[in-house]
């Protein structure tokens, strides 16, 4: 795929966000790239890190919460994290350790039980009882 100008990248990103991935450096924009994570969240993985802004993180980790691995670490925070934790628990792995919360760490195992491992030792033993008691709640909802 060649793609040589900037109407041709736009209208690539827009079809298919990973198109990105073959737009020149030189034609990526704050716009376009935006386009882009809009259309598909992975999409943030072709975004040069000059042009990643809070507004385009956001944007992407609503799509896909493990793209927070590739959010620069200045730009993890706390409300980015909540975004990518709330799309999918695993991108608990990706948070600071500052932002680890009981809430947060709670939410993530809530969408995805695997997240347990990425929770603080200390927290762990709350996050479980909490979980537990969800569960059970839901259990006894169904059971009605």
């Amino acid at each position: 795929m060649t793609i040589t100008t900037e109407a041709e990248a736009l209208e690539a990103v827009k079809t298919w966000g990973l198109a990105l991935e073959w737009v020149p450096d030189r034609l990526k924009t704050p716009d376009l790239c935006l386009e882009a994570v809009k259309e598909c969240g992975y999409a943030l993985m072709y975004v040069p890190d000059r042009l990643k802004t809070p507004e385009i993180c956001r944007e992407a980790v609503k799509r896909w919460g493990l793209v927070l691995r590739s959010v620069p670490k200045h730009l993890r925070t706390e409300a980015l994290c909540w975004a990518a934790v709330n799309n999918h628990g695993g991108a608990l792995d990706y948070v600071p350790e500052p932002l680890r919360t009981e809430a947060l760490c709670c939410e993530a195992v809530k969408n995805y039980r695997g997240a347990l491992t990425w929770v603080p030792e200390h927290l762990k033993g709350a996050i479980i009882k909490k979980h537990n008691r969800m569960i059970i709640k839901k259990m006894n909802r169904e059971e009605i």
